[in-house]
């Protein structure tokens, strides 16, 4: 069946190797709007997918011309399906490389320049350390990053924000002695980037 997407998952093993999102139009539709639409940061250059879970983004850039795609995948099962995954579509093993690690021990150790674009679909929801992972793509210095990401309408905070604490960041800078929590993300941030 022609569906009109330039990279199609009808047919591919990736609706067998995760229960996460297998649908194909769903996983066609993200291609399209992430990836297909900003073919000027896949095109030629080389990728860095961070949390590659089964390597269906991976795929998606080789086929949209990327020279090589580096992915970091904290489950050991995932990267061997991301790997046969590829394999079974005909790339071979020197168009891409897939690492069982946590992305915040392998960030570190990356080059500046080293990657053209990073891809963060799906990931940065999933930690509480936002702050900590910009700051090492900022250190990396990609052309291009592309993020995915789930956005809550409403104030959450694992601790109660207090006036007092609050006031006292702003004031100096820097947590106060107060026996009470202080910080909450939006705070956090507030902090850490002025």
């Amino acid at each position: 069946m022609e569906t009109g997407f330039q990279v199609n998952y009808e047919n591919t093993p990736f609706l067998q190797t995760s229960e996460t999102g297998p649908h194909p139009n769903r996983l066609n539709w993200r291609c399209e709007i992430l990836l297909t639409r900003n073919q000027k940061a896949i095109k030629g250059k080389r990728i860095l997918d961070l949390a590659s879970h089964d390597g269906r983004f991976s795929w998606a850039c080789l086929e949209l011309g990327a020279n090589h795609v580096t992915g970091v995948e904290g489950r050991q099962h995932l990267v061997e399906s991301a790997t046969d995954n590829l394999m079974g579509l005909g790339y071979k093993p020197e168009e891409f490389t897939f690492i069982q690690g946590d992305i915040f021990d392998y960030l570190p150790g990356v080059k500046p320049q080293e990657f053209d674009t990073i891809l963060c679909l799906g990931f940065f929801y999933h930690t509480v350390r936002q702050i900590e992972l910009l700051s090492e793509i900022k250190r990396i210095q990609p052309k291009f990053m592309v993020l995915d990401t789930y956005i809550a309408k409403g104030v959450f905070s694992a601790y109660p924000i207090h006036s007092e604490s609050e006031e006292c960041i702003r004031k100096t800078r820097s947590p106060c002695s107060s026996k009470k929590p202080l910080l909450n993300s939006a705070i956090m941030s507030e902090y850490l980037l002025h």
